[in-house]
């Protein structure tokens, strides 16, 4: 009898730490994103740019009043300084992790990366016909890009164009063939794909294996990121 109660005590301590340790993480996203948001506001008489910026990571980090606030006052300081005739329809863009590159994806899945100082088209990505382009994600080390489509995640090196391998839909275990949110490990050694049936997968992109299964969730996914540190 008391090695069960030191077991239940055991898995309580457990689920506690597992419950503390989730609100610690939490609560820290939070003080971010209310110190993001606060930068970007004061930041709004000197460098428009930089204040909607902040106020995106700011979102980024937690979806606070303040980072809403602070983008809604930045955004309509901001100036358009140049419009790229990309796509007929753009799904997702990003920058290179070195800011001069801009990767977009059109609807149809084709990715074009651009010039960030230029605008002039660099490099093309063609997608296989019949698909829906979803996101678009640089490795850490910016060599990587990773396009997440309705039927599969392709990851292309950035320099050649040469498209490395291939994940698809029947592979990663999502229903209807579906990935919709890509994201790379800050080592460059993983790669996380939130997948339609609310179980995203994390694979080694070295090896093309599958790591492990993040199961839990009862709805689709609408996004996944790594902590910067990459442990979580």
């Amino acid at each position: 009898i008391y090695l069960t109660l030191a077991f239940i005590v055991a898995v309580a301590l457990a689920f506690a730490a597992v419950i503390f340790g989730q609100r610690s993480i939490q609560s820290e996203k939070l003080a971010t994103s209310r110190e993001l948001a606060a930068a970007a506001v004061n930041n709004l008489s000197v460098d428009s740019q930089r204040s909607v910026l902040l106020a995106l990571a700011a979102l980024d980090e937690s979806n606070t009043l303040e980072a809403r606030n602070a983008l809604h006052q930045a955004l309509p300081e901001l100036h358009i300084l140049h419009t790229i005739s990309a796509h007929r329809q753009a799904a997702n863009l990003t920058y290179s992790p070195d800011g001069t590159r801009i990767a977009s994806m059109g609807a149809d899945g084709e990715v074009k990366v651009w010039d960030a100082s230029t605008y002039q088209n660099l490099l093309t990505l063609p997608a296989d016909p019949d698909v829906f382009g979803y996101t678009v994600a640089y490795s850490p080390d910016g060599k990587l890009l990773a396009t997440a489509l309705s039927t599969k995640v392709v990851v292309w090196d950035v320099v050649s164009g040469k498209k490395l391998f291939s994940l698809d839909g029947n592979v990663s275990g999502a229903p209807n063939n579906e990935m919709v949110y890509v994201s790379f490990s800050p080592n460059n050694k993983h790669l996380a794909i939130a997948n339609m049936d609310g179980a995203p997968k994390v694979w080694d992109v070295a090896t093309r294996t599958e790591v492990f299964s993040l199961v839990g969730h009862k709805q689709p996914c609408d996004g996944i990121a790594y902590s910067p540190n990459g442990k979580f």
